[in-house]
């Protein structure tokens, strides 16, 4: 049993010698050398949104480089929660509105939420088409919408989904959100759920501890950097792109 513990103290020093070293690499910049081409630097965006009736509501974003590094982050808490849907969707306006604020021109848009995903693409595609879409009044509500949308929602969420499609020019890659297993979003949904009231946005030299420590543990535990993978047609875009 006493050897048994040894080995196990031994790995867990390791460990955090590891978490270290890679913690203290945050701040010589971010990611592999940008190229041209498709070899471009990519940028994982990670988002999630918290409800709970009466109680709170929130959102978390966190912006990580091809290799993992956390660029910039952002949490949002309040006491006046709205919907779920609500603070999904907000969560990936304010993703949109961070990459533009950062210059970061080619993002891959996440969430665990396979209906929020399937909403904003559709969005995303059809804002600048849908005559009811190009009205500035939120209070019609065309099919397309109606099949995902209730009435509250919808005047809550239009806004939002119109600012994400409306931002779509600014970027290299078109702006496509994929769904990805909660467990690879775990970044994000600690944001969401421990955000302070009010808006915050966080370097990475002031990520709180814990939320530092699931960043270690996707880098070192997990294929990939710790970073969803993209299943969308979006590499098409970038092959493309590059001929």
């Amino acid at each position: 049993m006493q050897k048994c513990d040894t080995i196990a103290k031994r790995k867990k020093k390791s460990k955090n010698k590891e978490y270290q070293r890679w913690m203290a690499s945050w701040c010589k910049g971010t990611g592999r050398p940008p190229k041209s081409g498709p070899c471009s630097m990519d940028y994982h965006v990670c988002t999630d949104g918290y409800f709970r009736p009466g109680r709170k509501g929130g959102h978390g974003v966190i912006i990580r480089d091809n290799v993992g590094k956390p660029v910039v982050a952002s949490a949002f808490t309040s006491t006046e929660a709205k919907s779920f849907l609500y603070h999904q969707v907000k969560a990936l306006a304010v993703a949109v509105e961070l990459a533009v604020e950062y210059s970061l021109e080619d993002i891959q848009l996440f969430c665990n939420a396979k209906h929020v995903a399937r909403l904003v693409n559709s969005s995303i595609g059809s804002a600048t088409g849908c005559t009811e879409h190009s009205s500035k009044h939120f209070d019609v509500i065309c099919k397309r919408c109606m099949k995902d949308l209730t009435k509250s929602d919808y005047e809550l969420v239009f806004p939002l989904l119109r600012s994400i499609a409306a931002a779509g020019p600014k970027f290299d890659v078109p702006l496509h959100v994929v769904k990805v297993p909660r467990d690879l979003n775990r970044a994000a949904d600690y944001l969401a759920k421990n955000g302070e009231p009010g808006m915050e946005v966080l370097s990475p030299s002031g990520l709180p501890d814990e939320l530092k420590e699931i960043l270690c543990e996707d880098y070192v535990e997990s294929d990939n950097y710790g970073l969803p993978c993209c299943t969308s047609p979006r590499w098409l875009w970038v092959v493309f792109r590059g001929w």
